[in-house]
């Protein structure tokens, strides 16, 4: 096919369907694969806030010879706020250093505390 002199050529329809379908595809697939890491992130965040108030629970009672009332933050490491990630929570029991890491139900998520649930208290 000639080009008619003084016409610029461009990109087609067809050359730009092609490439949104492309990315299309491309988003098709990395989206569920980097949703999926960041799921296994949380959750291994919240093994090791459960392992290091285990650790600070089990201190206490070494130094104390008892359980703390409640879990508070210069009770660990760093001195940081404890964070536990969207959908899980600990829950202590202070009578007798009981500490659980609770997954919550997707439907119980929003409005529950994000941090440590004393139970039993």
């Amino acid at each position: 096919m000639a080009r008619r002199p003084g016409t610029q050529r461009g990109f087609t329809l067809i050359d730009i369907m092609i490439t949104i379908v492309i990315l299309g595809i491309l988003a098709a697939v990395t989206i569920p694969a980097v949703t999926g890491h960041i799921e296994k992130a949380e959750d291994v965040a919240a093994q090791v806030t459960y392992t290091q108030a285990r650790k600070a629970i089990d201190l206490y009672y070494d130094k104390h010879n008892g359980f703390p009332a409640d879990l508070t933050t210069d009770m660990f490491s760093g001195k940081d706020k404890v964070h536990m990630p969207r959908g899980w929570q600990l829950h202590y029991w202070p009578l007798n250093g009981r500490l659980e890491l609770i997954e919550l139900a997707p439907e119980d998520v929003d409005g529950a505390p994000d941090v440590i649930v004393m139970a039993g208290v």
